[in-house]
């Protein structure tokens, strides 16, 4: 009699062990993922793609015509598949709808009243990650902004610019290493030590020299031939609006400024394209359009090295 109650309780018990729980994966509604991975794009280069996944479930009981677990799989496949189907059409996944939806997981349910097979079906896509559109940097305002000292490289329209030659408006030697005058007829000059704000309201102490009628005319020292050339001059702009004019190699480059009495510190900006410069030490005019006052201080001469 033991021998049987204990034979009984070990079938018991193994149909308790065959009574399998939901899968973990298990879900009733579609879900909805994303991940994002790299993978090489048409031209070779690993890029950011964005992969997008959408699965579907579905149990189907093994009962009636679904007289096997392999036959409930079958069914489950392609209720699942409808499923999927249905919430793609009606979200207008127009890229996933064009995939085949595929089998990637079935579990078997083996206990003998609730016993079928768990089923889940998915749609990946795959795409470039849309790139955040980056706003353009207007670098020729950042450096007419640059109340500290110029620093010793300057990035400017994807070039890496090297410092080579500085004119120190207070500096007697550099004035005469420049070989710094004045000319026209009817020119008049005047030097002044002055502190003024740049907008970031940093103030910042440095000597103007001031022309009126005529040209500030200097020489460029270390610079190379043929190559493009920055050069940033620090102006005070608290006058009245000015259009500076600088002349090299017979080209005019013209830099409008406007008045600002609150910020009067500004640096303008001369672009001299590549193979302008033909000399080691050329010539450079600085000048008003309108031939009224120009008020000039320190000068930074910057070239692609």
């Amino acid at each position: 009699m033991k021998k049987i109650v204990a034979f009984v309780a070990a079938i018991l018990s193994a149909a308790v062990v065959l009574a399998q729980d939901v899968p973990s994966w298990y879900s009733e509604d579609v879900k909805v993922s994303e991940k994002e991975i790299s993978r090489k794009d048409d031209s070779g280069k690993y890029v950011p793609f964005i992969d997008k996944s959408f699965t579907a479930c579905t149990f189907v009981k093994v009962e009636g015509e679904i007289d096997s677990l392999y036959a409930a799989q079958n069914k489950g496949e392609e209720i699942a598949t409808k499923k999927l189907t249905d919430y793609l059409k009606k979200n207008k996944e127009t890229a996933a709808l064009a995939i085949k939806p595929k089998l990637v997981g079935w579990s078997y349910d083996y206990s003998l009243e609730t016993g079928g097979t768990y089923v889940m079906v998915e749609v990946v896509t795959s795409a470039p990650k849309p790139q955040t559109p980056v706003a353009a940097r207007d670098e020729a305002k950042e450096i007419r902004n640059i109340s500290s000292s110029m620093p010793r490289i300057l990035l400017y329209k994807n070039d890496r610019l090297t410092l080579v030659d500085q004119l120190n408006m207070n500096s007697q030697e550099s004035k005469e290493a420049h070989r710094l005058e004045y000319t026209g007829k009817g020119v008049t000059n005047s030097t002044s030590k002055e502190s003024f704000y740049y907008s970031d309201g940093v103030l910042v102490f440095d000597t103007v020299v001031r022309v009126k009628g005529g040209n500030l005319k200097f020489n460029l020292k270390n610079v190379i031939k043929g190559r493009k050339t920055l050069i940033v001059a620090r102006v005070d702009c608290g006058v009245q609006d000015q259009d500076y004019v600088l002349t090299i190699g017979g080209i005019d480059y013209k830099a409008n400024v406007k008045r600002d009495q609150k910020n009067r510190w500004v640096n303008v900006v001369f672009e001299v394209e590549e193979g302008v410069i033909t000399t080691y030490s050329p010539d450079v005019l600085i000048k008003s359009k309108t031939k009224s006052s120009i008020a000039v201080g320190s000068i930074a001469i910057y070239q692609l090295l």
